[in-house]
């Protein structure tokens, strides 16, 4: 059953790295998300019928963490089995939204309880992560500098993707410079910032030195680094590679420095207006990403009870599928359908906000609890443990599960879309549950 597992997590994995590639031959991104959907569901019912097998190293499981926050799923579930009826929705919209936020969990909570090969299927993801930068390298020649048209091999147009994804690498290779001291991971972090950049992304020059000082935070604080000037210098040299990032990334990115063009100048007041003006972007519907947190709660409130606010609109109500073309004509994407049903677009696609609007304040606020749950519990693997490979994962898991919160309430859906971002996170989460689970029994040697 082992190779039968790892055999099946190496194709959710592939799948979930190459949905854009696989839809410029033929089949679309959504029919593969399906797949890999249906995939999962199967890998975690065969879970039950599964024993963990704790003979060999990586693969033991302590009980505490399988189904780690399920009582926050489980209330998810209560409260949008409570919006459904209050909203008077189907069974098929209350299926679409849970489609599109438990399968990540589902492969979650499958993976703490079934043997794999761990080095298998790490050394996969090692690959598919290393093939994104080459693949969006040949983007940049034949398209240049653009949102869409290729997130490397992961997708087409889900252009957040290009923000998320580097910072999440980046996350492990800045944790890996701090334990190991080699500046090959600055050389590293620096590539894949590349691959933000090529994808037109403002974002990465505020994301990515707010990730470096927040991981290097948690590195003084779990390493227990003493000396006043050992971290004073850590903090200046932070600084000189934030201010470096930040002024690569002005100069790289055209759309951030007043020529329009890489390797244009460094023009702080541009900078600053440029993204003012982005920000401030009322898009198609007069309102801006700013105004929208502002805009959703006052449609959820104007002229309706307080349960409007605690229960949302109902589950998946913005959700477009196949499943609904005869219920809504015309209707190719979730975008389109929050605008042809309420009039709302540009902005909302911020993951607590689209969660928010379905389910309420009071769901979105619990899953992103979840998420935080998965990222605390990593930061205390992290200061209790003592192997050196499984406290450097536990840190880069750490800074990504604050990238996803960041992401959650500040910037994107992409979690809820992109299985490159879930499926890695939750597979990299349960290798680091592995090892220190082993860890304790005895059984990890390295």
């Amino acid at each position: 059953m082992r190779k039968i597992n790892t055999f099946l997590i190496n194709i959710i994995i592939i799948l979930a790295f190459t949905e854009g590639a696989i839809s410029l031959i033929g089949p679309s991104e959504s029919s593969m998300r399906t797949l890999r959907e249906l995939l999962i569901i199967i890998i975690f019912i065969s879970s039950f019928f599964q024993s963990p097998n704790t003979n060999n190293l990586l693969v033991g499981s302590l009980k505490k963490y399988r189904k780690l926050g399920k009582y926050y799923i489980f209330s998810l579930f209560a409260v949008a089995i409570i919006s459904m009826i209050y909203n008077a929705k189907d069974f098929v919209e209350f299926f679409l939204f849970f489609l599109r936020v438990l399968p990540p969990i589902l492969f979650f909570w499958a993976l703490t309880k079934i043997n794999f090969n761990v080095s298998k299927v790490l050394r996969l993801l090692k690959i598919l992560i290393i093939i994104q930068i080459p693949a969006v390298i040949i983007k940049f020649l034949i398209i240049g500098v653009s949102e869409s048209g290729g997130i490397g091999t992961m997708s087409i147009h889900s252009g957040s993707l290009s923000t998320i994804f580097p910072l999440f690498i980046i996350s492990f290779f800045f944790s890996m410079y701090l334990s190991r001291k080699n500046k090959k991971y600055i050389v590293f972090i620096f590539i894949y910032l590349m691959f933000g950049l090529i994808g037109g992304k403002r974002a990465l020059i505020v994301y990515t030195p707010l990730l470096l000082l927040f991981i290097l935070v948690i590195y003084k604080k779990v390493f227990n680094v003493k000396v006043k000037t050992s971290f004073t210098k850590q903090i200046i040299g932070l600084f000189l590679l934030g201010f470096i990032c930040f002024y690569f990334i002005a100069r790289i990115n055209p759309n951030l420095n007043p020529e329009e063009k890489i390797g244009g100048s460094f023009d702080f007041e541009y900078i600053i207006d440029i993204s003012t003006e982005y920000n401030s972007f009322k898009g198609e519907l007069g309102f801006s990403r700013t105004d929208a947190p502002e805009v959703l709660f006052n449609f959820l409130t104007k002229n309706k009870p307080i349960n409007f606010l605690l229960f949302g609109m109902g589950p998946g109500d913005i959700i477009q599928s196949s499943l609904l073309n005869n219920k809504y004509p015309g209707v190719e994407n979730d975008r389109q359908l929050l605008m042809y049903k309420y009039g709302l677009g540009y902005g909302l696609r911020v993951g607590v906000l689209w969660t928010a609007i379905q389910v309420g304040i009071l769901g979105a606020l619990i899953y992103g609890l979840f998420f935080f749950k998965i990222t605390h519990t990593m930061f205390k693997i992290l200061k209790n443990s003592n192997n050196n490979i499984t406290k450097e994962y536990a840190l880069g898991l750490t800074g990504m599960g604050f990238v996803l919160l960041v992401d959650y309430f500040t910037y994107s859906s992409t979690f809820f879309y992109s299985g490159a971002i879930s499926n890695s996170f939750f597979l990299l989460t349960v290798i680091v549950i592995k090892r220190f689970s082993d860890e304790k029994k005895g059984l990890l040697l390295n």
